[in-house]
């Protein structure tokens, strides 16, 4: 789970258990800054890890990144600014730092979130620009396929009007062909008949044949007839073959026109688009570098400020408590030979108390010897007195 500002800022830790023990648990606090040190440390991946797509659809595009002497100073950067060490737990209760975040640091960890995510959002943007440009790209790309399909479609009209005059050129030859048989057997006919059977090939050349007299009339008629069939089928196939021609002149002037014009805006579009999506983007990675540096310096420096801190508390902790042991050791030697004398002393009374009745014992004992002793003094003494007198 992603540890966010206000995970910082809500953080409570426990008071520790023990007598002299003061400030916040330091297990706690050590697994805080461990959670925090991890986060960091992901956070730095997935900015590295963003970093390399966009240069990879850079190098994708064919787009010149990054030269590699930036590369190499951003890497020795990166390689300059050392790691930031998880704390070390230590098992002795007495070498525990007491590790106590403030709000300031909360506030520098939240405001450092909320830059890396600006940081975020704005190459997001600017990868959503660089997509837009591609699309852009490509429609311009689609439109030049079109024009080259309607140029091809051009050539292929002036194909085939070339062949439709080829066809028009053969259809006239096989015409002209045709005519001149038809004369030839005109003139043939006309050899045979006689000049007063002549009938006239029309109104026209009525006179013309009526004029003429003989095979030579005919074949003038047939040659002059051909002439103008001729001169008539070479007027069409010049006027056919110019219209083509110009027709062809027009397409392919008015596709180069219109490809040089597509190929133009496109080029331009392009070469602006990726322009300004170069410069978007260095914009983005420098400003990313940058916010990555100072980032890290100032996550470095904090770390070794709290290191700093945690150990100046330790060593006071511990000398504070060496000074306490040290007096309670003092006062506990001093109480134990208090203790110790007046043990001796009341030890001393007793045994003086024990020899008196040790002493009143004997007295005791021997007056109740002798106290016993002549009352069986007196026993005996007695009994020897009554014992005549019972015998008279």
């Amino acid at each position: 789970m992603a540890l966010t500002p206000e995970d910082v800022v809500k953080k409570e830790f426990t008071k520790p258990k023990g007598f002299g023990r003061s400030g916040y648990d330091e297990i706690q606090v050590d697994d805080f800054l461990d959670e925090i040190v991890v986060e960091l440390r992901r956070l730095n991946a997935e900015n590295e890890d963003i970093t390399g797509k966009l240069e990879d659809c850079r190098r994708s595009k064919g787009v010149p990144g990054r030269s590699e002497a930036d590369s190499g100073q951003g890497s020795s950067r990166a390689a300059a600014v050392p790691a930031l060490t998880p704390v070390n737990r230590r098992n002795d209760d007495a070498d525990k730092t007491q590790v106590v975040p403030s709000a300031k640091d909360a506030e520098a960890a939240k405001a450092a979130k909320a830059e890396l995510e600006k940081a975020q959002g704005e190459l997001k943007a600017a990868q959503g620009e660089l997509r837009t440009t591609q699309a852009n790209l490509k429609s311009a790309k689609d439109e030049l396929t079109r024009t080259k399909a309607e140029l091809d479609q051009a050539q292929s009209a002036l194909a085939a009007a070339k062949k439709e005059q080829a066809q028009l050129q053969e259809q006239h030859q096989a015409r002209l062909s045709e005519q001149q048989a038809a004369a030839a057997s005109t003139g043939n006919q006309q050899a045979q008949t006689k000049p007063g059977e002549l009938k006239p090939a029309n109104n026209s050349d009525v006179a013309a044949i009526a004029s003429t007299e003989g095979a030579a009339g005919v074949i003038a008629l047939a040659q002059r007839l051909h002439d103008e069939h001729v001169h008539e089928g070479e007027t069409k196939r010049d006027r056919l073959i110019s219209d083509a021609q110009a027709h062809h002149d027009k397409v392919i002037g008015e596709a180069n026109t219109k490809r040089d014009r597509l190929v133009t805006e496109a080029q331009a579009h392009h070469d602006k688009v990726i322009g300004e999506a170069n410069a978007k983007r260095d914009e983005l990675i420098g400003s990313a570098h940058i916010k990555h540096d100072e980032l890290i310096s100032s996550a470095q420096s904090r770390h070794d400020e709290l290191l700093s801190t945690g150990q100046s508390k330790h060593d006071e902790l511990v000398r504070t408590g060496t000074e306490k042991s040290e007096k309670m050791v003092r006062e506990a030697e001093d109480r134990k030979n208090r203790i110790l004398g007046e043990l001796n002393s009341e030890r001393e009374k007793v045994s003086s108390h024990i020899e008196q009745l040790r002493s009143f014992e004997g007295d005791y004992r021997n007056k109740l010897r002798g106290y016993i002793e002549d009352h069986l003094t007196q026993l005996d003494h007695t009994a020897v007195d009554d014992k005549p007198k019972t015998k008279s």
